[in-house]
């Protein structure tokens, strides 16, 4: 072989080997990529789990907390039903005398 053709073989194998470490690269890269993008999927889908938890711990504490406020006030609403009720029927008589007396014109 001419000094001309083993320099043709040897260009056609290094563009050849050339084709083939590009075609690798493309394939680890695609390959690098479908795995950042899994990575990347699972880091989405743990985060939203945890603020799904967060979200129904916050849930369940805000209805312990409006549970415990309507007890308080449904409480408070009573005692003071009750110191009415107590107030109007220990004044009751002077109320009957005071309307008896503005009936009458006393």
């Amino acid at each position: 072989m001419s000094r001309d053709a083993e320099l043709v073989k040897k260009l056609l194998e290094t563009e050849t080997q050339g084709k083939k470490r590009i075609a690798q690269a493309r394939e680890e890269n695609a390959q690098l990529v479908k795995e950042a993008k899994d990575r990347a999927h699972r880091e989405i889908e743990a985060f939203q789990r945890q603020e799904e938890a967060k979200l129904v711990e916050l849930q369940t504490k805000n209805a312990a907390e409006i549970a415990q406020i309507s007890k308080d006030l449904e409480e408070r609403v009573t005692k003071e039903v009750n110191a009415l009720n107590s107030y109007a029927s220990s004044h009751i008589d002077e109320a009957a005398k005071l309307i008896v007396k503005v009936v009458l014109g006393q």
